[in-house]
């Protein structure tokens, strides 16, 4: 356990390089609730789950960080430091699995070989609530088959554990749920012959356990379903037919199970900032152990222990093939996986020790997993900050502690002085300003597009931090021209990675922002009717065509601007509607696609897309990742690559997606 620790707490804050905006939401959300009499933003007691942006989904996993944020506030430190306890404790559950479930003499094999699992290695070190189900699911186990060894009295523990794993992770409920039907059929006639004063304190705190989950259901309605639009799940486009589906969710389960994805190096499904570069989710030269061990299980199905590791390895991807198997999203997966590994390595042993020893190869095998462990943990502090290049919004998403606590130090200096922060390369923005800069109104999150095409008051006296990519942007489009540089931040590699800098307007986007501006002035406002509601819009003139003309089905009915490139659409429903893309069909070869979304409370949403080369697809459908909320207003600009500001952009078709 003292080897295992050292893995994961080892400069826990230097490795992952990032801090996600999951794992600052749980201290935030965790001081918050304090701070609120021990209620959610929306004033709920005691909430099922939290608000993390747009999705309620964070329960037990806010809760654990409460005690933590008492008494050491809000750190990198004590954030991953809690959850990398949790993950020790998942440690323990392997082995109790293993000495009590299968009687194993090298029981401290599981915890080792779960802690050179480079997937657990890497997520052990987060705070993502992923790893805690996998920590709880694990207790789960071992409390299951401490029942089914003999003490009965263990069966509410394997209650009460399944139920913090419920709450724990959403993704992980399907599966839980499988595993927890299918061990209970297994088990039908074991139930029957126990007392009952044996089974009621078990099924009291079941009913005890549903009940925060029937509450969240009835005063949220269809959240669940909502949750699956966010995450553009499959199973509720209505473009898919039932088949298709249903092929879908094979194959993405079979995924979930497939030794390929587990165990080749950098599988190429997973997002950079999920893997070790070099490593596979599991260590390739473990295969051999793990299916020693799986056709043990194979063999003696009809043991409890045996069986109910083949249950959670069947079960570990159910989760995520509703959606897309991430290794976040099935890292459960790796508590049998361990199991089934140690059980692997004990038969070799067992082999070895009669003839080298017991204890010649005990102490061999400690020691080669240790080192093992040990040289994983060192290239991923000494060599990891530069395995990968994309540090940005599709990479490793690297710099947030950075560049929000120079803003802060920057805030001390000149109290009262705006910050404009350009946050286009990290998701969720906002939460990790609140973990980092809470209660700071001089501090302002923009967009790099809008913030250049409309005039902002105050330029003069704002300090910019900006990606190296947006500062560059920001000069070549002329608008702005730069007064001054306070610092520069790097990246891990050494380069340049983010802007502290002073700019105004060049005398060239003066004059630009005023031919915008009369340019808006001649939109055209009207009224109407969209699916049954009522819509205000606002549009650029056309001199052909009605805005009807572009949501009724007919791409042959097209509207084309007056002599304005690009078109400009504004769309204010009143009520929020749950917006997750759009679809278009124009006549143009070359074309951008740009797409704000606005709703109270929330950070203004922006995508934008090129679309080079369409002669022989004029149809587009885009899906925005991620999605963005539910929106009151949208802003849709459609610009001709190939005609000047003054041509004429045609639009057949224009359709809005919605969650169902």
């Amino acid at each position: 356990m003292a080897v295992c620790a050292a893995y994961t707490l080892v400069r826990l804050p230097d490795f992952p390089i990032y801090f996600f905006t999951d794992e600052a939401a749980q201290t935030v959300l965790a001081d918050e609730f304090l701070q609120n009499g021990l209620r959610d933003a929306s004033g709920e007691l005691f909430p099922t789950y939290f608000l993390n942006t747009e999705n309620l989904n964070l329960g037990l996993s806010v809760y654990a960080q409460v005690v933590t944020v008492l008494l050491f506030g809000r750190s990198i430190w004590a954030t991953r430091a809690t959850a990398a306890l949790l993950a020790l404790s998942g440690t323990v559950a392997i082995a109790v699995i293993l000495r009590v479930g299968f009687r194993l003499r090298r029981a401290w094999l599981g915890p080792l070989f779960l802690a050179v699992t480079p997937a657990w290695f890497l997520h052990s070190r987060t705070a993502f609530e992923t790893g805690l189900y996998a920590d709880m699911f694990a207790w789960f186990l071992a409390a299951y088959l401490m029942y089914r060894s003999g003490r009965p009295g263990w069966l509410p523990a394997a209650v009460l554990f399944a139920g913090l794993a419920f709450y724990s992770y959403n993704a992980g409920q399907p599966g839980l749920l499988l595993a927890g039907l299918l061990l209970l059929a297994a088990d039908a006639r074991h139930l029957g012959r126990l007392p009952r004063r044996l089974l009621l304190p078990a099924l009291l705190l079941l009913v005890l356990l549903s009940l925060p989950y029937l509450r969240f259901l009835t005063d949220h309605p269809g959240e669940s379903r909502q949750r699956l639009g966010l995450l553009d799940s499959y199973l509720v486009r209505p473009d898919l037919a039932p088949l298709e589906k249903a092929a879908r969710l094979l194959g993405e389960y079979a995924r979930g199970l497939n030794p390929a994805y587990w165990y080749a190096p950098d599988n190429g499904v997973d997002l950079i900032r999920h893997r070790m570069k070099g490593y596979g989710n599991i260590l390739w030269p473990t295969l051999p152990l793990a299916a020693v061990g799986l056709a043990a299980c194979l063999r003696r199905f009809r043991d409890p222990a045996h069986r109910a590791v083949l249950v959670a390895l069947l079960t570990a991807p159910a989760g995520a093939a509703l959606v897309g198997v991430q290794v976040t999203r099935v890292l459960v997966l790796v508590v049998p996986a361990a199991v089934l590994t140690a059980l692997g390595a004990a038969a070799l042993l067992d082999w070895a020790g009669r003839r080298l020893g017991e204890v010649r190869t005990s102490l061999a095998a400690f020691a080669l997993l240790a080192c093992a462990g040990g040289w994983m943990l060192r290239d991923a502090l000494v060599n990891g900050p530069t395995w990968y290049s994309d540090y940005g919004l599709d990479g490793l998403q690297y710099g947030a502690p950075q560049v929000f606590e120079a803003a802060g130090g920057y805030l001390d200096r000149h109290p009262g002085r705006p910050v404009w922060v350009f946050p286009s390369w990290i998701n969720g923005p906002d939460m990790l300003r609140r973990f980092f800069v809470p209660d700071e109104p001089s501090l302002q999150l923009l967009e790099l597009e809008p913030f250049l095409g409309e005039w902002s008051d105050g330029l003069e006296d704002a300090l910019l931090i900006l990606t190296r990519q947006d500062y560059q942007r920001a000069l070549d489009s002329e608008m702005v021209v730069l007064a001054g540089t306070e610092s520069v931040l790097p990246l891990p590699d050494g380069t340049p990675g983010f802007y502290l800098v002073r700019m105004d307007y060049s005398s060239q986007g003066e004059a630009i922002f005023a031919a915008q501006r009369e340019a808006r002035g001649r939109m055209v406002t009207e009224e109407i009717r969209l699916e049954g509601r009522a819509v205000m819009t606002r549009h650029s003139p056309f001199a052909a065509g009605i805005l009807l003309d572009l949501f009724d089905g007919n791409p042959a009915t097209q509207v084309l601007t007056a002599g304005a490139n690009p078109l400009r659409i504004e769309l204010d429903f009143g009520a929020p509607l749950p917006i997750t893309g759009l679809a278009l069909t124009a006549e143009m070869d070359d074309l951008r696609l740009t797409f704000r979304g606005f709703a109270p409370g929330l950070r203004p949403a922006y995508y934008a897309t090129e679309f080079r080369g369409r002669a022989d697809e004029r149809s587009q459908e885009i899906l925005f990742d991620p999605p963005p909320g539910r929106l009151s207003r949208v802003v849709i600009e459609l610009l001709d690559l190939n005609q000047p500001p003054d041509g004429s952009v045609g639009l057949g078709e224009l359709a809005l997606r919605e969650a169902d």
